[in-house]
């Protein structure tokens, strides 16, 4: 079959205006069904991407050393840049949520919102996790465990050293 040939399905890396594939042959990723979809996805993609991942315009590009599970990065430029990165089933969906990422572990259904994950770096981030607009952001060497940081600005300022492994700390509309 195709994606046994090619390390991709069919279905996969098809850019959403016309059809025609976007994963060029730099790509060295092995890639699920019905992933890598939308302008650029997955262009220059390294590592292991799960089914249904990578949806949305420049979701995956010049991702490094990874391993993004299914139904993961769904967003504009989702997981973007982002290298050596653990992204876990359901995670960073929304537009720019994990990307630009370095070293980022995440856990499942984590990571949603606007901003969410943003301007991460060394960031490990436990099971629905981080929930909201600001969700993570500005997060430098942070552990944010299962079901911490929800809300509106959640880890709105979390800063180098910061370990939020209590879940019930940051919690609210400007956490």
């Amino acid at each position: 079959p195709l994606a046994e040939r090619q390390g991709y399905c069919e279905l996969s890396c098809l850019a959403s205006d016309d059809g025609t594939p976007v994963c060029d042959d730099p790509t060295k990723a092995t890639i699920g069904e019905i992933s890598c979809v939308g302008n650029e996805a997955c262009s220059g993609a390294e590592g292991k991407i799960g089914s249904m991942s990578c949806l949305g315009s420049e979701t995956c590009q010049n991702v490094t050393s990874s391993t993004i599970k299914d139904k993961s990065c769904i967003g504009v430029q989702a997981c973007f840049n982002s290298s050596n990165a653990v992204i876990g089933t359901k995670s960073c969906v929304g537009s720019t949520s994990c990307s630009p990422a370095s070293e980022l572990q995440v856990g499942d259904a984590s990571c949603f919102g606007i901003a969410a994950c943003n301007s991460v770096k060394d960031l490990t981030v436990g099971d629905r996790a981080c929930y909201g607009p600001g969700s993570c952001q500005y997060a430098d060497n942070v552990t944010i465990k299962r079901g911490a940081c929800l809300g509106n600005r959640a880890c709105h300022t979390a800063g180098s050293g910061v370990n939020a492994t209590d879940t019930r700390i940051k919690i609210g509309k400007y956490s």
